[in-house]
Parts: structure tokens; C-alpha cells; sequence
């Protein structure tokens, strides 16, 4: 990665921060990752549409991750850039206590910073879809069948089960599956969720 790599990445991380630069907040602040159903319904079609395999294999996984955490690409195509909240323990001076030290002049703060991620692989590993699931819809299973000739699955939770996907693999029929819930009850998942 050369010297311009770098930039252009620092950029994009000074971009993303612009909003939050210097900002310590008492409550958290609304999560600015908005969820945009159209988006995530063109999305879940083409997952499914046997047509866009060569998407599947290049993009898909970057767009999804786009998509519900507002990452963008750096330098290395591997890694993924996003807004994450933290936490600090400061005086009204901006100083953190010493591990020895506490005391009513302390206070929790919020901040928001960018996390760097290795971007998953959705699509072809059971493990990151399942991941994409825990992390947007906590609580929810699903029920997968396999039958000769097909192969479908839905989102479950005690009474609340999802329509049938059907496709040929697993971890995509999972993700869709996820995709379809999130394109109905954007408002249900988590803020500040994390990649």
C-alpha cells in the first residue's frame, strides 16, 4: 500500500468523522445509518436473481455492507471502513482518571470513531450470514429444508416466522432471508450496529 493509499484512505476516515470530530456526548447520539428499504428490496432480488453471479462474486458482499452499516471500501479491497460508537471516562478538562484514581469530577462519555474490518463473506460461508442475522435481528433462528430438487429457508422466532426463500445455497438464502425481514421492519434493528 503506497503513500497515496494511505491519503486516500485517511480522507475517507476524515470524511466519515467530519459530523462527530471533537465531540463527546453524555447519551449516545442517534445512529446516522439510516436503512433504505428500496435499496435493501434491489438487493435481496438480485442475491436471488440467477443472472447476477458475477455480482455475487465481486460485490455483493461490499454493497450489503454498505447497505446496513454505512461502510465504505479502503485501500486493501479486503477491508471496510465504519462509524462505531466508544466509551471514555473524563473530567470536565477532557482528562481520563488514572487506574487509581475516581471521583464525582468523572463522568461517561460517548464518542464515535471508524473501525477497519476484513468485509465477510455473506454470500458463501454459513458463519458471517448467520453473524448478519445475530447481529441485525438478535433472537431470531431460522428453519432450513432440503428436499431433492430444492432448497428454501425462513427467519423464526417463537410465532414469528418469515416467508420461504428458495435457492440454491444456504448462507444466500440466509441473507436474503435477513435482507426480506430488514426491507419490512427497518426500524427493528439495533443502532450503532456494529460490522
Amino acid at each position: 500500500m503506497g503513500k497515496s493509499d494511505i491519503d486516500r484512505d485517511i480522507a475517507i476516515h476524515e470524511e466519515m468523522l467530519k459530523p462527530f470530530k471533537g465531540q463527546f456526548y453524555l447519551e449516545l447520539p442517534p445512529d446516522p445509518r439510516v436503512i433504505d428499504p428500496a435499496r435493501i428490496r434491489a438487493l435481496r432480488e438480485r442475491i436471488l436473481s440467477p443472472y447476477s453471479y458475477t455480482w455475487r462474486d465481486r460485490e455483493a458482499n461490499f454493497e450489503i455492507a454498505e447497505a446496513i452499516f454505512g461502510a465504505r471500501r479502503e485501500s486493501k479491497p479486503s477491508n471496510v471502513v465504519y462509524l462505531i460508537p466508544y466509551k471514555v471516562v473524563r473530567d470536565e478538562h477532557g482528562c481520563s482518571p488514572l487506574p487509581f484514581q475516581s471521583g464525582p469530577e468523572f463522568k461517561l462519555y460517548h464518542y464515535v470513531t471508524v473501525a477497519i474490518s476484513t468485509l465477510p463473506d455473506y454470500l458463501q460461508s454459513i458463519g458471517p450470514a448467520t453473524g448478519l442475522l445475530e447481529k441485525l435481528f438478535p433472537g431470531f433462528g431460522y428453519d432450513y429444508q432440503c428436499r431433492v430438487g430444492y432448497q428454501r429457508l425462513r427467519l423464526a422466532k417463537e410465532d414469528d416466522l418469515g416467508p420461504w426463500i428458495e435457492s440454491d445455497y444456504q448462507p444466500k438464502m440466509l441473507v436474503a432471508a435477513v435482507l426480506e425481514r430488514l426491507e419490512r421492519y427497518p426500524e427493528q434493528v439495533p443502532q450503532w450496529r456494529r460490522l
